[in-house]
């Protein structure tokens, strides 16, 4: 069963659909899909490829069964019940547990990002998993508001659902994500930490251009980046090269020399042994192959 709601105001393989299996196509600005899970992956045999969404957040919520959830390279295995977030561009794909249950909603990314409650906002630049308890029950009745609002259309339903789609996302930060993402003063500097490393890490900036923009100490930083992901910032920079590298290597046409220019490496063979010190093999032994 699926809801669709329209309001009118690369050279890589990996597929970009406007939702799975459905060739990409303009956009409205506050565009709203709402589908269970069985809908779209049951008959895909309950797997979904690896693909990307443009402009486009999904929230999934689980409330039976599980499967594994790849991003990238990395599987993340999850079980219900438990929400995914997954932002707009990134590679994802799924193999559920035959029979799971749940909910899937896509939004354009500027009309979930305008939804969004005061002080319960979520970070909709980074995935996110998130086991559930109790609160699994309030979330589910969220999306059954929506999917009863889509599913019967009446005076006011633009004004409803964009109500409806503000308490569901209060509801995930009242399970919990809200916390865990931007509430400890460190996670919030290794946030913006992280935003800045999105905007320069292919420039290779020194730590100290980070340190003016961010306004901190050396010492405060790399306390912010050991307490979110157990890196320091200079390894937090060269992860984000590295998955960069890996994806442009995996999914594109790209040579491996010109996927290091992209990358700012001037020297083809200085990108080679950061790939391969970091990665622990060679680049060309990842690139995709004609």
């Amino acid at each position: 069963m699926a809801w669709r709601w329209y309001f009118s105001a690369m050279s890589d393989i990996v597929p970009r659909f406007l939702l799975y299996g459905e060739a990409e196509a303009e956009m409205a600005p506050r565009f709203l899909h709402l589908e269970t899970i069985l809908a779209r992956s049951g008959p895909h045999g309950w797997r979904i490829a690896p693909h990307r969404h443009a402009e486009l957040v999904q929230l999934m919520l689980v409330v039976a069964g599980g499967g594994r959830l790849r991003l990238d390279q990395d599987w993340h295995d999850f079980a219900a019940p438990c929400l995914l977030l997954l932002p707009a561009a990134v590679i994802h794909g799924f193999d559920f547990t035959p029979g799971t249950e749940g909910w899937v909603l896509t939004a354009a990314e500027a009309f979930a990002a305008e939804a969004q409650p005061e002080g319960a906002r979520l970070d909709f630049g980074a995935p996110l998993l998130l086991p559930l308890g109790a609160e699994a029950a309030a979330l589910e009745r969220r999306f059954a508001e929506l999917a009863a609002e889509l599913g019967a259309p009446a005076l006011g339903q633009a004004a409803a659902l964009a109500a409806l789609l503000r308490l569901l996302l209060l509801a995930v930060a009242r399970a919990g994500a809200a916390a865990r993402l931007a509430t400890s003063p460190e996670l919030a500097l290794f946030s913006r930490f992280r935003a800045q490393v999105e905007e320069w890490f292919r420039q290779h900036r020194p730590l100290p251009d980070y340190l003016a923009v961010l306004g901190c100490s050396e010492k405060k930083l790399a306390a912010a980046c050991r307490a979110a992901v157990g890196r320091s910032p200079k390894q937090v920079v060269q992860q984000r090269l590295l998955a960069e590298a890996r994806r442009s290597l995996l999914y594109t046409s790209l040579g491996v020399a010109e996927v290091g220019y992209r990358l700012g490496f001037q020297d083809p063979a200085y990108f080679a042994r950061f790939f391969r010190r970091h990665a622990g093999q060679a680049p060309s032994r990842v690139a995709r192959r004609p």
